[in-house]
């Protein structure tokens, strides 16, 4: 069991809480949900209701679809806001590596801490455009990796029927 103290050194390490004074920290902490998870554990899966935002605060999860890792996120980070914003379902899985502790606040009591605080709302959005301009960013470098294989493809059908 984690004290509050212990809470909040591992909220000080996440962007969205970074600045955020130590009386409101201690408050946010009375709200979490320490969760801990064994090695390759199952936060939650695509499609899953979007109930709470994780805050990792000790290990790795990896953020996957369809057998497919996105990307790796670890201690200070979050994970599952997106859902949580936008009140959809998940769009992707997430799975612990190795023996993790994750600081879970559930859909409602995020809703009223951004109520209350625009910087955090504010933080809030900003990790959701930066995971957005990640993903953007790896999706053009996959269609010029497509288009550069196709015109390999394309001019190996060439040199193939000059043959």
């Amino acid at each position: 069991m984690l004290s509050i103290d212990n809470i909040v050194d591992y909220l000080k390490k996440n962007i969205m809480f970074k600045d955020t004074s130590y009386d409101r920290l201690k408050e946010i902490a009375d709200i979490i949900e320490v969760t801990n998870f064994t090695d390759d554990q199952m936060i939650f899966e695509t499609g899953d209701d979007g109930d709470a935002i994780y805050i990792i605060a000790e290990g790795q999860v990896r953020v996957h679809r369809d057998n497919q890792e996105i990307t790796v996120l670890k201690a200070g980070e979050c994970v599952g806001e997106m859902a949580v914003l936008d009140a959809g379902t998940r769009s992707a899985s997430v799975s612990t590596i190795g023996d993790s502790i994750l600081l879970r606040i559930g859909k409602e009591d995020f809703h009223k801490l951004m109520q209350r605080d625009i910087n955090l709302m504010q933080k809030a959005l900003s990790i959701l455009l930066g995971k957005l301009r990640e993903q953007t960013d790896r999706d053009v470098k996959a269609k010029i990796e497509k288009a550069l294989i196709d015109r390999d493809l394309e001019r190996a059908k060439e040199m193939q029927m000059a043959i």
